[in-house]
């Protein structure tokens, strides 16, 4: 039995199928995506793997051209050590840490 008390972990992977679901599902837009998020990872009883890490991608979301996921890959990436994520959406070479997939 879980204690009514213990945090609630979050994967990653929920993260963006959230932002999925409301975005294509529900038509919300970039905007109260974000809010919902920044208040997801505010809540205390939710543990997240790398806050920092969807913090900085949910940044580079809401006026950005790509998907969340898009964003989260490339900070991933970035932690790894990598300068860019390869790719074949042309709307994210405007965007910084994203090339060309040769």
């Amino acid at each position: 039995m879980i204690a009514a008390n213990s945090p609630c972990f979050v994967s990653e992977v929920v993260v963006c199928e959230v932002v999925w679901v409301l975005g294509r599902s529900y038509q919300v837009g970039r905007e109260e995506i974000a809010r919902v998020l920044r208040q997801l990872l505010r809540a205390r009883h939710l543990t997240f793997p790398k806050g920092e890490r969807l913090s900085r991608a949910l940044s580079a979301f809401e006026p950005g051209r790509g998907d969340f996921t898009d964003y989260l890959i490339r900070e991933t990436a970035r932690e790894a050590g990598c300068e860019a994520v390869a790719t074949f959406d042309r709307e994210l070479l405007r965007e910084p840490g994203f090339v060309a997939s040769s």
